[in-house]
């Protein structure tokens, strides 16, 4: 048995930066926010179509394709107005916070490390963690 450790690089992160006073402007809380973007990222059952012998699963997607997707997210519906995420918040292609800096002669980088067991047999680890593999 072995196992890998990855050490450094950036995680992708989208971050919501809401603007409490158009949040208030529209009546808005922090939760109904939360709540919508929740909602309109999940995929789920959708039904079963038949056609003659044939059953097709349908599925909603309702996950994320990109920016403009998350912006674009309905918070109010109402027979005279609209507001829309984008109206309440800056919605940005980030990273997270970086904890762990790994540098390779002075310059960023990953760092992968394969990990073998006290138990596994060394050879086998070797050759099955090496970079033709990859």
């Amino acid at each position: 048995m072995s196992g890998t450790e990855i050490v450094g690089g950036l995680e992708r992160e989208i971050r919501v930066h809401l603007d409490p006073e158009a949040l208030r402007k529209h009546g808005l809380a922090l939760n109904d926010v939360i709540r919508r973007l929740k909602e309109e990222n999940i995929e789920q059952f959708g039904g079963r179509v038949t056609t003659g012998p044939k059953e097709i699963i349908a599925r909603t997607m309702g996950e994320y394709r990109n920016l403009e997707d998350i912006r674009n997210i309905p918070l109010i519906r109402d027979g005279l107005s609209m507001v829309y995420l984008r109206d309440v918040a800056k919605v940005l292609d980030s990273h997270e916070e970086a904890r762990v800096i790994t540098r390779l002669n002075g310059d960023p980088c990953v760092k992968l490390s394969v990990l073998k067991q006290s138990t596994a047999n060394t050879v086998e680890v070797s050759i099955s963690s090496s970079w033709a593999d990859w």
